[in-house]
């Protein structure tokens, strides 16, 4: 976007910066915006664009600080109040958040951009019949907002209401055939060995010319999941070949050595540390559990048991740690951000340590927070400064079948983008196995190790296991957790909402194909 001190008039600059905001330039629309702001400080779009540029470039305190201005001089102006609100959500400041919204929507009760931030936020929370209420609000106002529908087909997938979820994906499907995705998440509720209506559809999706150049990864990724039902394997193997082949041209090339330097660096940062010495500051003193390992290796199937427990209150997978720690870990300053003269600066960790755990604290003051971000296993050695009375849990899965199922599942974007290339995931489940063995070492005795398939085989032995291990009396419940249909964020919430099965054992022995593959992961 060309900058210069000329102007229009307030439309066709608003007009300008729509159209070069919807091209993503934004650093053309900061710069354009700054000088509007200046020449007419009373327009309300100008502060809009202005805000929302700092924000999808990652400036968010900048984002704030513009919205702030804006709001101070127009209060009740409920652009800003959604914007500002929004913000406060990204930084967690759930009760600012919540506030401004809310206050948005007393002035009107139809905006969508209000309804839609305020849903997000109750999410947040994992307040989801809330969540509902103002998703399908905003979808009876307008039936094509494509975000209402999938956000409305994922809540329902969550709580394990597989009809609802399936009607919402399904008017995705047919009223926006292009949103491939709508397809693929249907694929995980379908039983193609009993109706392969689906799959006809999408086979002519695939074929139809209209769609020839979209790289269409999720539909194959979805006829993968058709064939596997049916047991055709070499379709399977066909097109789950082709679906990390395609999404793996428009991922970054460099994903899996950040996550190595990651690795290292923080390898590096503890070497010297033997977490034995006190921290004499403000700390977080209450319990938190917290259980990780690799993707797909059973950390859901835990989260569920210990979340149909009366004292315990399962956030699913969260961000927290993620959010703050990612990164900053493969930053060269990151060493010297928590260590003073080769010496933990402990005022951080306990700032950190309250800070935090406050976050935690909006799911339930009462109860003890699970999270399951799988991801955490890099943050380990926070999570024993940071929490001192925290349960760590590491899943553990026959490394063959763990990995096939890495390779046969579509995740969200982000994290997971170096899991469609095999030599990836050789590399990543090295890295992860280092890094366990290193905590390990570091801690003994710190980390409870279980194994998947002897919970799959052994389930009331090993949840009592699990339960002594948190210091949690014994409760029946946890036997029937499928029954509670206990929300839950996940690739695998489909299997999370039924009764234990062992089909997923020993999964690699159908797929020959794959020899090689399993010979490497075998080797580590």
């Amino acid at each position: 976007m060309k900058l210069n001190q000329s102007f229009g008039t307030v439309e066709s600059e608003i007009k300008n910066l729509d159209s070069n905001f919807r091209k993503n330039d934004y650093t053309g629309v900061i710069e354009r915006s700054k000088n509007l702001i200046k020449k007419f400080p009373n327009i309300i779009p100008f502060y809009n664009y202005l805000g929302l540029s700092l924000e999808q470039t990652g400036r968010i305190d900048e984002a704030e600080n513009i919205f702030n201005k804006a709001l101070f001089s127009n209060p009740n102006e409920i652009s800003i109040l959604a914007n500002l609100g929004e913000i406060y959500r990204k930084k967690g400041k759930f009760e600012k958040s919540r506030e401004l919204l809310l206050k948005a929507l007393n002035i009107d009760e139809n905006h969508k951009h209000t309804l839609y931030n305020l849903g997000k936020l109750t999410l947040n929370l994992n307040h989801y019949n809330q969540a509902i209420k103002y998703f399908e609000k905003l979808y009876q106002i307008d039936k094509k907002f494509i975000d209402t529908l999938l956000v409305l087909s994922k809540i329902y997938m969550n709580l394990g209401n597989f009809e609802k979820a399936k009607k919402y994906l399904s008017i995705t499907s047919d009223t926006f055939p292009m949103i491939f995705t709508a397809d693929y998440s249907l694929s995980n509720i379908i039983d193609y060995s009993k109706d392969n209506s689906h799959q006809i559809k999408m086979i002519k999706k695939i074929n139809n010319p209209e769609y020839k150049k979209m790289n269409k990864f999720p539909l194959y990724f979805a006829l993968s999941k058709s064939y596997e039902d049916q047991k055709n394997y070499e379709e399977f193997s066909k097109y789950i070949n082709l679906a990390n082949h395609e999404k793996n041209k428009i991922v970054k090339k460099n994903l899996i050595e950040i996550e190595e330097k990651r690795a290292k660096n923080i390898q590096s940062m503890f070497k010297n540390n033997n977490f034995l010495e006190k921290i004499k500051d403000k700390i977080y003193q209450k319990k938190l559990i917290f259980v990780l390992g690799l993707p797909r290796s059973g950390t859901t199937l835990i989260h569920q048991i210990l979340a149909s427990h009366k004292d315990v209150y399962g956030a699913g997978e969260t961000d927290i740690l993620h959010d703050y720690f990612l990164e900053k870990s493969t930053n060269e300053n990151f060493r010297s951000e928590f260590f003073k003269d080769s010496k933990i600066d402990y005022e951080l960790i306990s700032h950190l340590s309250l800070k935090l755990s406050s976050i935690y604290e909006n799911f339930d003051k009462k109860k003890i927070i699970l999270d399951k971000a799988p991801f955490n296993f890099y943050w380990i050695g926070f999570i024993k400064l940071l929490f001192p009375c925290a349960k760590v849990i590491v899943t553990n899965r026959d490394i063959k079948d763990n990995s096939l199922s890495i390779y046969k599942n579509l995740f969200g974007p982000g994290k997971m983008d170096w899991s469609y290339n095999k030599d990836n995931i050789i590399k990543f489940v090295k890295l992860y196995k280092n890094l366990i063995k290193f905590w390990k070492n570091k801690m003994p005795n710190y980390i409870y190790e279980i194994n998947y398939e002897d919970l799959i085989n052994h389930q009331e032995i090993e949840s009592k296991k699990i339960l002594d291990f948190c210091g949690l009396d014994w409760d029946s419940e946890v036997l029937k957790f499928y029954e509670k249909k206990m929300p839950v964020s996940t690739a695998s919430i489909f299997q999370a909402n039924q009764p234990l099965y062992d089909k997923s054992i020993n999964l690699s022995s159908k797929y020959p194909q794959f020899s090689e593959f399993f010979s490497k992961l075998e080797q580590l």
